[in-house]
């Protein structure tokens, strides 16, 4: 057995103190969330995390110390999760869209850190900054100099408004809390945080454009995806267009919602016979290989038809939003969709087409 010796014991127990003092964050969190910092107390606190109120007191300190934690916790974790969305963009509007997706997706919990350095510190309800650590003030500057680095590409590309930096930093936090407030009312837009990042980018970007209006025509085709050559078979197209006037009618809101997408690839493509596709096109029960450019996995999928998905391993609707975007591309093709449930955007190549109905002369599929 591994001696014991008084180093392995003490970093032991260090361990476990600062494990311990994470999950006593993240119950503090939440607490905070639920009730506000004026009505949380440490006895509420105790008891939701499971532990003595003498343990609050042991681990983190008074209520107000607990609350220097928590945000002093939120603001590091913003400030390195901007820092590498701004290392890794290739350009200013991706940069924004990027960024603006993970504060949305990120905006309740942060909401305690980003409130401090709002109006609302005003109204009492919550502690002085002036009285936090100086962190929690450094990490609020450190963000916005993050942002307004990322804003100033844009500037110098002749994206944005020439103006400074950090007013148009501001002004990206008070349209995203405008959006936020609204979408948190009961009476707020059905949309999902893919939607509202969309709507939000749109709105932002139309507001710190130029007022020349060159700019934001620019950033629009900027972040618009590259135009592609898209092949439909006659045949396909034809059962496309019956599928698309069946769902209108009859299918749940998920299915109506991609109807507008695959419309558009039906109205942009070459519509041919299906003897004359090319053999590296995707048509409909293609099996093809799609890689993910995030993870690089690889995976087999064949394209079909809303009443053929989950039959087999490895069907894809032509109805979700990956099956709408590669219908139609040729092997070598990206192509980019939005996750729904994360609010960010996935780039997907088609690695190869390995078998087409037409190629292989299965013209009835």
């Amino acid at each position: 057995m591994p001696r014991v010796t008084r180093a392995s014991t003490r970093a032991r127990r260090a361990h476990e103190r600062v494990r311990r003092r994470e999950l006593l964050l993240d119950a503090a969190e939440a607490l905070f969330r639920e009730r506000g910092y004026a009505a949380a107390t440490t006895d509420a606190l105790a008891e939701r995390a499971g532990v003595s109120v003498g343990t609050v007191y042991n681990l983190l300190g008074s209520k107000e110390d607990v609350y220097a934690a928590a945000v002093e916790r939120i603001g590091a974790e913003r400030v390195d999760s901007t820092r590498r969305i701004v290392d890794a963009c290739t350009d200013a509007i991706s940069g924004i869209r990027q960024l603006a997706a993970s504060r949305l997706r990120g905006y309740e919990r942060e909401r305690l850190f980003f409130v401090l350095f709002s109006c609302e510190r005003a109204s009492g309800v919550h502690p002085d900054p002036g009285h936090l650590p100086e962190s929690v003030g450094a990490h609020y500057t450190a963000y916005l100099d993050l942002l307004g680095e990322l804003l100033r590409r844009g500037i110098e590309a002749g994206l944005l408004a020439a103006m400074d930096p950090l007013h148009l930093a501001l002004s990206f936090e008070g349209v995203l809390n405008a959006f936020m407030g609204y979408w948190t009312r009961p009476a707020g837009p059905p949309e999902g945080l893919a939607d509202l990042s969309e709507r939000f980018c749109e709105s932002f970007l139309r507001m710190a454009g130029r007022h020349d209006g060159v700019a934001v025509a620019a950033a629009a085709a900027a972040a618009a995806p590259p135009p592609r050559e898209l092949f439909i078979t006659r045949f396909d197209a034809d059962r496309l267009h019956e599928l698309i006037a069946v769902a209108r009618g009859f299918g749940g809101p998920d299915v109506v919602a991609h109807l507008h997408s695959l419309n558009d690839e039906l109205e942009h493509a070459q519509v041919v016979e299906p003897s004359a596709v090319p053999p590296d096109v995707v048509t409909m029960n293609t099996r093809l290989r799609l890689r993910r450019f995030d993870t690089g996995v690889e995976e087999l999928r064949t394209l079909v038809f809303p009443a053929d998905a989950g039959r087999e391993p490895g069907t894809l609707s032509v109805l979700e939003p990956l099956g709408t975007a590669v219908l139609g591309c040729r092997a070598g093709s990206d192509v980019e969709v939005v996750d729904a449930a994360a609010g960010n955007r996935l780039k997907f190549r088609v690695e190869a087409v390995v078998y087409q109905p037409e190629a292989a002369g299965d013209f009835h599929l």
